[in-house]
Formats: C-alpha cells, sequence, structure tokens
C-alpha cells in the first residue's frame, strides 16, 4: 500500500524553482508519486499557491516568464488532486480554529486540519512551521528529513 502525505506548496514549488534547498527530497516526493508508491494530496487552494508561487519567482528573477509558462503548463497538466473535504465550510471553521490554536498563518492550518482529518503526515518545506509545530504536530515532517 502507497504512503499517504499532505504536501503543501513549499514542496510542489521545488519541482519547478531549482534554486533551492531540499530539491534531492522534493524530486523523491515526486518520483515516488509518479512510480504510484506515495499518494500525495493537498486542500484545494494549493494550486493558486503554487502557481502564485512560480509568478512571484519571475519578480524575485529566479526564472524567467517563459520558464514560468512552462512550468505553469507542467503543473496544470500534472493534474494534482487536491481534497474536496477541503471546500467545505466545517473543514474551513476546523482550520481557522488550528490556526488559533497553533499560533500558525490560516494557510497553514488548512494544511495541517487536513492531515489530521485524513490521518496522514504532512510534508512541508517550511522550517519556520516545523520548529513551531514540532511538538503538537507529530505528523508533521520536514521536506528535507524526508526518506523514500
Amino acid at each position: 500500500m502507497p504512503e499517504s502525505w499532505v504536501i503543501d506548496a513549499s514542496v510542489a514549488a521545488k519541482w519547478y524553482l531549482r534554486d533551492e534547498a531540499n530539491l534531492e527530497q522534493a524530486d523523491a516526493v515526486q518520483n515516488a508519486h509518479d512510480r504510484g508508491d506515495v499518494v500525495l494530496t493537498a486542500p484545494r487552494f494549493f494550486s493558486y499557491e503554487v502557481l502564485a508561487v512560480i509568478r512571484n519567482a519571475i519578480a524575485a528573477r529566479h526564472i524567467t516568464p517563459a520558464d514560468a509558462a512552462r512550468f505553469s503548463q507542467q503543473f496544470v497538466a500534472s493534474e494534482f488532486v487536491t481534497a474536496p473535504e477541503s471546500e467545505s465550510d466545517l473543514f474551513l471553521l476546523r482550520a481557522h480554529r488550528l490556526s488559533l490554536r497553533y499560533g500558525c498563518s490560516f494557510y497553514d492550518a488548512l494544511y495541517l486540519e487536513l492531515a489530521e482529518e485524513l490521518g496522514w503526515r504532512f510534508l512541508t518545506a517550511e522550517r519556520r512551521l516545523t520548529q513551531l509545530l514540532a511538538r503538537r504536530a507529530p505528523y508533521l515532517v520536514e521536506l528535507r528529513n524526508y526518506q523514500a
């Protein structure tokens, strides 16, 4: 049975922005997913967030507009499946409560809530988030510690 992970945009962005840390681990996640060894999901807004990161990389001069167009096309064509449960009002309210309890952003709490709801681990490249929640969310794994 494949491993199951909720991932955030910080992980997926590394599939396209190649000047970042932990590319080997990000590639391992993507390759495991492509082979069917790993199931990945995210809240619905994940697609918007990944595309925004790609767009912002142009402004930061990390990629060219042509790269951004190509990466955006690749991402959209990947048909990454987002979790439909992340669209319900109840899900949003639970995520909001989680953000207040953990002291994290609402957007981070959406990923955390989905992981809790599904009983899956949550993979992020955000060191600040893993430091904030190291003892409170044992299902949270920082990308640099990912092992295929």
